[in-house]
C-alpha cells in the first residue's frame, strides 16, 4: 500500500464524528428533498376522486399487503393501479372498501391513495431526519473548533474513575475530582 494512500486513510479516520454526521445529512437532503418536491407538486396538481379496493396483493414473501384500486377517470374510463402504500396485515385493506384517490389530470393512470401516509410519510421522513442530523453536525463541528468536543484519537464516552490524571485538550495534565 502506498504511503499516500495510507495518509489519506489516516486522514479519513481522524475526521471528527461531526463531519461524518454532516456528510450523511447532506446526502440525505440530496436524496430526500427532490422526492419531497415531487410529492408536493403531485399533491398540488392532483385531482381527487373516490376509488374502490378490488384486490389486496401480497408483497413478495414479506408480511406486507398493498391494495389494488379501481377508479373512474373524468372521461369515463375505469382505471386500476397498485398502491405504493403497504400494510402489515391483510385485514387493513378490505375488498370493496372506498378510498380516496389522487391522480394527475393529464395522466390519470398515475394515481396514489389520497392518504397522509401515501403522500408524505416516506417523502418527509428522510429530509426531516437529515435536517436534524445537519443541526447536530453543525453543533458538533462548532464544539470541536472551540475545543469542547472529542479530539482526534481521544477516546469518546470514557468512564474514568475520580481523581484520575488525564491530559486535557492542550496536552497539560489535570486532575478530575469526584465532587459534584
Amino acid at each position: 500500500m502506498s504511503r499516500a494512500l495510507r495518509s489519506v486513510r489516516q486522514r479519513i479516520r481522524d475526521l471528527p464524528d461531526a463531519w461524518w454526521v454532516l456528510t450523511i445529512a447532506v446526502a440525505g437532503l440530496a436524496i430526500g428533498v427532490p422526492q419531497l418536491i415531487d410529492s408536493l407538486r403531485f399533491t398540488a396538481a392532483g385531482h381527487h376522486t373516490t376509488g374502490v379496493i378490488v384486490e389486496v396483493q401480497a408483497v413478495d414473501q414479506d408480511d406486507l399487503y398493498r391494495p389494488i384500486v379501481e377508479f373512474t377517470s373524468p372521461d369515463g374510463r375505469q382505471l386500476r393501479f397498485v398502491s405504493r402504500q403497504t400494510a402489515g396485515t391483510r385485514s387493513y385493506y378490505q375488498v370493496g372498501q372506498s378510498v380516496g384517490v389522487l391522480y394527475t389530470p393529464g395522466n390519470p393512470a398515475d394515481a396514489r391513495l389520497d392518504t397522509w401516509e401515501s403522500a408524505w410519510a416516506s417523502e418527509a421522513i428522510v429530509p426531516a431526519l437529515s435536517v436534524l442530523l445537519l443541526v447536530l453536525g453543525i453543533h458538533g463541528v462548532q464544539r470541536n473548533r472551540r475545543g469542547q468536543g472529542p479530539h482526534v484519537n481521544q477516546r469518546r464516552f470514557t468512564a474514568s474513575p475520580p481523581n484520575v490524571r488525564r491530559a486535557d485538550h492542550r496536552g497539560e495534565k489535570q486532575i478530575r475530582s469526584a465532587t459534584l
